[in-house]
Parts: C-alpha cells; sequence; structure tokens
C-alpha cells in the first residue's frame, strides 16, 4: 500500500474515531444527576465487571456477571426495563433485584437506588474517554507521519482496537449502539499488542513475521465470531469474556516483558536512550490492568476492571514524549539532520573568521581593511599576494589570505607588530 493510500485511511480514521468520540460524549451525558441501581446492566442484562468502590452498599462486586431476571418481584425482559424501574425511585429507596449467577444460581437483594453525580462520571466516562482520545492519537498521529515504519503499524493497530474498546466501553451500559463494536475491539485487543511486541522497539522474526501476524489476527477473529455469537447467552457470554480478559492480561504483561528486555540487553545506546521513558510509561501503564484482568480472569469476573483506565493512559503519552524528545521512530530525522549540518557549518564558518580576524593583526597587510576578517574572507588583489621566486609554485594548501606567508622572506624589512608603513 503507497504511503498516500495509508495516509488517506488514516485521515478517514480518525474522521470516523472523532465522530464516535463525539456521539458517545453526547449519549453518556444523560447518566448525570439520574437515578439508577448501584451498578451498570449490558444489552444482556449482565452486570459488568465495573463499579465504584461505594456502589451497591460498598459490595458491588457480588453481583458482577450475573444476569438480573426481575425487580421489585417483576420479571424483566431488557436492560432498558431495568433502568426505567429504577429511574422513577428517589435516590436511597431500596429495590429488591433477581439475579442468576452463570453458573445458574439464584441470587436475591436490595440496593439502595443512587444518584449518577458528575464525580462517578469523570472517574467512569471520563477515565473511558481520556484512553480513547490518547491511544486512538497516537496511533493515528504516528501512522500518519511514518507510514512505512513497522513499528508506527503495530502502534497504529493497538492504538485503534485499545482506543476503540475503551471509548465504546462507555456505551455497554447505555444506550447499546456500539456493544458488537466493543466486541469486535475486544476480541483484537491482544493480538494487536503481539503485533506491537514483534515490531517495537525493535523488529523481531523479519522473515517470519507476516505468517505469525496472519495466524495470531486469524485466530482471534474465530474469537471475535464466537464472542459476537453468544452475546445473548449470558453465560457463554461470561465465560468467552473471561477468556478474551485473559487474553488482554496476556498481551499487557508481552509488551512489559519486550520493552524491559530491549531496554536491558540491547547493545544500541540509540535504543536504550529511545525506551527508556518508553519503559517507564509501559510499565506504569500495564501493570495494574494486567494483574486486573488476570485476577478477574481467575476469580470469575469478581474484580473490578475499571481501576486499570487511570494508568492505562500513560503508555501513548509515554509514546507521545519519546516521539517528540527522543524522536522513537525518527519522524523528524530529516529536520534534525539539518539543523546538525547547518550548525556545523555556521560553526565551523565561525571558527574560520574568528582565526583570520586573530591574525589580521600578523599580517604584514598594508591596508586598514586588512583588519577585518570579512576582507581575509575573500580573495586578495593580485599586487596584494607575496610572489614566489620563478621556477617554484608554491604549495597550494592554505587559504587565499594567507597564502602571503607560505613564501620565501621577502627582500624589503618587515615593519614591527602592529605597525604599518607610511
Amino acid at each position: 500500500m503507497s504511503p498516500r493510500l495509508l495516509r488517506g485511511g488514516v485521515v478517514a480514521a480518525a474522521l470516523a474515531a472523532g465522530t464516535l468520540l463525539l456521539v458517545v460524549i453526547v449519549n453518556t451525558a444523560h447518566w448525570v444527576d439520574t437515578t439508577f441501581p448501584g451498578f451498570f446492566v449490558m444489552s444482556n442484562r449482565v452486570v459488568p465487571s465495573i463499579a465504584l468502590r461505594d456502589w451497591s452498599d460498598g459490595d458491588p462486586a457480588r453481583f458482577f456477571q450475573h444476569q438480573v431476571v426481575g425487580v421489585d418481584g417483576e420479571r424483566v425482559g431488557t436492560a432498558a426495563a431495568v433502568y426505567e424501574h429504577v429511574r422513577r425511585r428517589a435516590p436511597g429507596t431500596p429495590v429488591e433485584y433477581s439475579f442468576r449467577s452463570p453458573e445458574g444460581q439464584s441470587l436475591v437483594a436490595k440496593v439502595p437506588a443512587r444518584r449518577f453525580s458528575t464525580t462517578d462520571y469523570l472517574l467512569l466516562f471520563g477515565a473511558y474517554l481520556l484512553n480513547g482520545v490518547a491511544f486512538l492519537g497516537t496511533g493515528l498521529l504516528v501512522a500518519y507521519l511514518k507510514p512505512r515504519n513497522a513499528a508506527s503499524l503495530g502502534l497504529l493497530a493497538a492504538g485503534l482496537t485499545t482506543g476503540l474498546f475503551v471509548t465504546t466501553a462507555a456505551d455497554l451500559y447505555g444506550p447499546y449502539w456500539f456493544v458488537r463494536l466493543h466486541l469486535l475491539a475486544e476480541s483484537f485487543l491482544a493480538p494487536a499488542f503481539f503485533h506491537l511486541a514483534l515490531v517495537f522497539p525493535t523488529e523481531r522474526l523479519p522473515r517470519y513475521r507476516r505468517r505469525v501476524l496472519l495466524g495470531l489476527y486469524g485466530a482471534f477473529a474465530l474469537l471475535a465470531a464466537v464472542y459476537e455469537g453468544v452475546l445473548g447467552s449470558p453465560s457463554a457470554y461470561t465465560a468467552v469474556h473471561l477468556l478474551a480478559t485473559a487474553t488482554h492480561g496476556l498481551g499487557a504483561l508481552t509488551i512489559i516483558a519486550v520493552v524491559i528486555y530491549s531496554l536491558v540487553t540491547s547493545p544500541s545506546a540509540l535504543v536504550r536512550r529511545r525506551v527508556s521513558v518508553v519503559a517507564l510509561g509501559t510499565l506504569a501503564a500495564f501493570l495494574i490492568p494486567a494483574a486486573l484482568m488476570a485476577a478477574s480472569a481467575y476469580y470469575g469476573g469478581k474484580v473490578p476492571l475499571n481501576a486499570g483506565a487511570f494508568t492505562a493512559f500513560l503508555f501513548p503519552v509515554s509514546l507521545a514524549y519519546a516521539i517528540l524528545k527522543q524522536d522513537l521512530f525518527e519522524i523528524d530525522v530529516l529536520l534534525r539532520r539539518t539543523i546538525t549540518y547547518g550548525a556545523v557549518v555556521v560553526v565551523i564558518g565561525g571558527l574560520y573568521f574568528a582565526l583570520l580576524s586573530a591574525d589580521a593583526f600578523l599580517l604584514p597587510i598594508p591596508s586598514q581593511a586588512a583588519h577585518s576578517p570579512l576582507a581575509l574572507a575573500v580573495p586578495l588583489p593580485d599586487r596584494a599576494r607575496a610572489r614566489p621566486p620563478a621556477g617554484r609554485r608554491r604549495p597550494r594548501l592554505l587559504p587565499q589570505g594567507l597564502r602571503c606567508r607560505a613564501g620565501p622572506p621577502r627582500a624589503e624589512p618587515r615593519p614591527r607588530l602592529g605597525s604599518h608603513p607610511r
């Protein structure tokens, strides 16, 4: 694919991503100051592993991955019915819910209705949107600037999938416009980071990378197809979700290991300099999400995952810093070479003029203009030059203004230092 065509695709993707962000922001704005159950409900009425600590009487994890089947003794068939039933209640009113666990067990609990505050919005949806902008913006910008770079394409894959994943996550709890897109991004999140690990910070398996990537993306495409198919079956959905979450943790740990390994073992000082900041950002960004995803997969979804959004944005931020300050992807290498060469020319020229200026007072040139370094930098008239003896050629090694000192002593007496013939 030509760079021009790829840049056009990046621009189109940026416009689509901007539209998606705008729509999600408008759709999620209605949450503020509304009454909700104290937990979220997805389109299949499953409670996601997302909550703040003070929700649901301080124990929201007991409902994670459970399906809501009834509210106040009445059966409900849609998530919208659950929200609408609670929205009519005043905050603090106890509401009785009937749940079904992934294993088919029943659970009945009373949870006070709660007002969704601005703080709740910032801690949840604000964190999602911040990460969405950071990942989408970094991936698209680097791909636009360096369309032929393998590392920039790997970052594009990771940035797009992660950005779409966290942006559409804000839509999972209503109005459910982008649920299918979220499942697709969730399925391809792990192979995108495996892709990035193969090309960043150094390229690995260059001969077999295309085959490896085809195998990875093909295998996770099957996972995406299965995931989309089981959305309506809560038990199967939970099982596939936990599998996808486990792969996310594996992908995060892989990129952490690869970056740290390159930082510690690379013999190139340039590579170490470029990835030092990124290594710190990667560790800070993905260590908590990786631990949360691994724990959630191990404990059956009982661990809330939203805390990972508080640090994940540090990865694209560290990349952006490295790109701007360390030229991580050699985006401005031409500019830097131009500045470097220009500085060398200026320094050499300055030294040249400085040396000529210091030497001007040592030259027996009968003119006050000779004390100007500019005068010594230009060719002198023939009458001001020293003539070598006949039959003997003077070496043409010195600058033109200094050749008068290269020949034998002149017959006339040499004037004293600093004096001039009258």
